[in-house]
């Protein structure tokens, strides 16, 4: 007599519940000349539940399916956790510890308890180290982007008031998961700017030693860099305003989307811009300088999109740039 092999039964109980009976095995034979003998009207509304226990099942399949890949986020983001805090408490190693809590903050997603976890980590460090303008600057996010972890944001606002004796501001009111994530894009784009142009203000320093310009013509880029460093200073240190709301009226919504449009509009008409101007300097024919204008017209436009998104206040424009000669 064979045996039903261990544990195969509860497999199945398993695949059912997770999945509805459609994927658990096929019926028995018996089963299957019941269904046969059942009234049309009763085959009818079996068919029915049928069909919806396939969808059921189905929804369920397409979760599990994803299910892993969300679970491996999860298990990566909790190791970089704790490999950051045993760097941190047992080896002591402040800059691996901030490097490893960097990596949670640039894969966080909606996780945003883990996220603020890591930020006050990187604040803790920066204190521990003496870097001052880097733990306001890391403490003030935790109090801006975080309030709605309550314990984390009052530690940081706690350190920020009696460690650096910048004065207690009441607790903000939540912000909404869409907001949080507009912000953080806002701050990214602003980083990635500050790359771009500082990769601009290397060419040019170098085009001086060469001869090929005056130290003149490296003013405009290196205050363009230095005007988004600034930006992102005023951003970490919470000088930024919120924007006010736009008014719930159908007139002001639509004037609002028809802003959003125009913004995305001059970011497509920067963006081709940027790019005719950098091939015109390939073949010789603008000089860096326009290329630098497209860039900052292009960077303007983009992080009035992100303010927006972010509600924040609109970041003054740059002023234009002289023509080259």
């Amino acid at each position: 007599m064979k045996t039903k092999p261990r544990g195969a039964g509860t497999l199945a109980c398993r695949v059912e519940t997770h999945l509805g009976p459609c994927f658990a095995g096929t019926t028995s034979d018996a089963q299957d000349r019941r269904s046969r003998d059942v009234p049309s009207q009763s085959r009818d509304r079996k068919g029915a539940v049928a069909r919806k226990g396939t969808t059921s099942a189905l929804l369920a399949l397409a979760f599990l399916i994803s299910a892993p890949a969300f679970c491996r986020a999860q298990d990566r983001m909790a190791e970089a956790l704790r490999k950051g805090i045993v760097e941190e408490d047992a080896n002591h190693n402040l800059d691996a510890a901030i490097q490893s809590y960097q990596s949670v903050l640039a894969q966080y997603g909606e996780d945003r308890k883990s996220a603020a976890t890591a930020l006050f980590r990187i604040a803790e460090c920066y204190r521990k180290q003496g870097k001052t303008r880097e733990a306001i600057a890391a403490y003030s996010r935790v109090v801006r982007d975080f309030a709605d972890q309550t314990k984390l944001a009052d530690q940081s606002r706690n350190q920020l008031s009696k460690t650096y004796k910048i004065p207690q501001q009441p607790a903000a009111g939540p912000v909404d998961a869409a907001t949080a994530e507009a912000r953080r894009r806002y701050r990214a784009l602003l980083e990635e700017e500050i790359q771009e142009f500082q990769h601009n203000v290397d060419f040019v320093q170098q085009q001086y030693r060469l001869g090929a310009i005056s130290v003149l013509d490296t003013y405009d880029v290196q205050a363009d860099l230095a005007r988004l460093k600034s930006r992102l200073a005023a951003f970490d240190a919470g000088l930024i305003p919120p924007a006010p709301p736009c008014a719930r009226t159908p007139a002001a919504l639509a004037a609002c989307a028809q802003y959003r449009a125009l913004l995305q509009a001059e970011i497509d008409y920067a963006t081709k811009d940027l790019d005719a101007e950098q091939q015109k300097y390939k073949l010789g024919l603008d000089p860096f300088q326009y290329v630098v204008d497209a860039e900052r017209k292009l960077a303007d436009a983009k992080l009035a999109m992100a303010a927006l998104d972010g509600g924040l206040a609109q970041p003054p424009a740059a002023a234009p740039a002289r023509q080259a000669q």
